[in-house]
């Protein structure tokens, strides 16, 4: 069956290919999005985008998912080709309920031909809490959603960041770019606190320690091979995986680029350099005074793929695809699950399946109700601006926006009727240290000396 995206060279009188009016859904999703704003020259475009965002009611204020989405730009490859057009675009002017709740939109447009051979837009948008479009960059998604998760990590606390998409849609390219804000980080490096550095990958049911002394998949006994478990207290512990320390920018660079040339990767479809695995950046923070560890987990996961991004995969490529889609269903079951046991009254008989896969086996601190440490996740939803692949596309979005608690129609209603959820200020597991000492001096004032505490946490 031939692509709708194909021009059609047939006799005249032959119907017409979307391709045939590519020219014409340019202009009329031009004319339904209207243009961002023009960057000027020596203007500091990047500190407005951040600053219009961090002041949003969108922050990493909860221990819940902040979730977001970002489309790439048009690839030269894809520029030169001549067959494609932008239709997913980032939202602007939208005034809904989305909106007025500080939320942002995401656009798909799908083209279609009418059976009069009209070109037609079917439009659908999407709202995240933040979203970046093709002209954003790795600096500015690191400052808003990056910085505060790091924070999070250094006070002892739990971090993630993820970017979940269809392969060749830029989630590769925006965790280097989280990776690379981590050595621009002036608040990790310094001398009260430790740092040490792990990176694994996960093909399937395997694990593979990607800075291990050998690789670990020339390992036979199953003795030295990377496993991850879960104690009798319920703790996750993985075995057999080298820990680094790392006391310079410089040093973690090394490692990171190490790892990266060592993950698995193969040409598809989609992507001439597809990512075959999760690959699970683990930065452990360690403060030198209170001995406390917090966690950072930067993930960069395997892209989704369709029946027909798939159709050319040998034995081995399907098999991955397989894997790698088995464990991306586990993600999004487990995440809704986690926000319907965040819900009031729904904690007690909400069921997590974290244990399914391991990938939510490692990231069980994120899907635990009962956590006794604040962990905060960020959920990229990478998407791809072109017409060929908006369906992939609006599936990334129709999945990944309903993960954001203000996305939901009940949230919404709620939110209309001015009842939306507020970040609860009596929660202790959100105060500040000095928050801390303040309510402990007030309510124990001959029993406490504030001395005693270490500043900053």
């Amino acid at each position: 069956m031939p692509s709708p995206f194909l021009p059609n060279n047939n006799a005249p009188g032959s119907k017409k290919t979307i391709n045939d009016f590519r020219g014409v859904f340019t202009e009329m999703i031009a004319k339904m999005t209207p243009a961002p704003e023009q960057k000027q020259e020596g203007a500091n475009n990047g500190s407005k985008l951040v600053e219009s965002k961090t002041f949003s009611n969108n922050g990493l204020d909860t221990s819940s998912f902040t979730v977001c989405a970002r489309v790439r730009p048009m690839l030269s490859h894809e520029i030169e080709r001549d067959d494609d057009f932008v239709a997913c675009v980032e939202g602007r002017g939208q005034q809904s309920i989305a909106a007025r709740n500080n939320l942002e939109t995401m656009t798909v447009c799908t083209p279609k031909i009418n059976f009069r051979g009209k070109p037609t837009l079917e439009k659908k948008s999407f709202s995240f809490d933040h979203v970046f479009g093709a002209n954003s960059t790795n600096e500015e998604l690191a400052e808003v959603v990056m910085k505060p998760i790091v924070e999070r990590a250094i006070n002892g606390q739990v971090g993630v960041i993820f970017a979940y998409g269809q392969t060749g849609s830029g989630k590769t390219h925006s965790m280097n770019g989280m990776m690379d804000h981590l050595l621009q980080s002036p608040s990790l490096f310094n001398e009260n606190i430790s740092l040490s550095f792990s990176y694994i990958e996960i093909l399937g049911s395997y694990l593979n320690d990607c800075l291990g002394p050998n690789d670990s998949t020339t390992r036979t006994s199953s003795d030295e091979a990377v496993a991850i478990g879960e104690t009798m207290d319920g703790k996750i512990v993985v075995r057999n995986v080298s820990s680094h320390d790392v006391a310079s920018p410089e040093e973690l660079s090394t490692l990171v680029e190490k790892a990266k040339s060592i993950r698995s990767t193969a040409a598809t479809e989609k992507n001439a350099t597809s990512s075959r695995s999760h690959g699970i950046g683990i930065l452990t923070c360690k403060d030198r005074k209170t001995k406390i560890e917090g966690f950072l987990y930067v993930i960069d996961l395997a892209g989704s793929e369709r029946g027909q991004d798939s159709k050319g995969h040998d034995k081995d490529r399907m098999n991955e695809t397989k894997a790698i889609n088995a464990s991306l269903s586990t993600l999004k079951d487990c995440i809704r699950a986690r926000m319907a046991a965040s819900q009031t009254g729904r904690g007690g008989d909400t069921h997590v399946p974290y244990r399914r896969s391991k990938l939510t086996l490692l990231m069980k601190d994120v899907f635990d109700a009962g956590c006794t440490r604040l962990c905060s996740t960020v959920v990229l939803a990478t998407c791809s601006p072109l017409a060929s692949d908006v369906a992939h596309s609006a599936n990334t979005c129709k999945y990944s926006s309903p993960l954001c608690g203000g996305a939901t129609t009940k949230h919404a209603a709620a939110t209309a009727k001015g009842n939306m959820m507020q970040v609860d200020k009596s929660d202790p597991s959100l105060w500040s240290n000095a928050q801390v000492v303040e309510w402990l001096t007030s309510t124990y004032p001959s029993l406490v000396d504030p001395s005693k505490f270490v500043d900053g946490l």
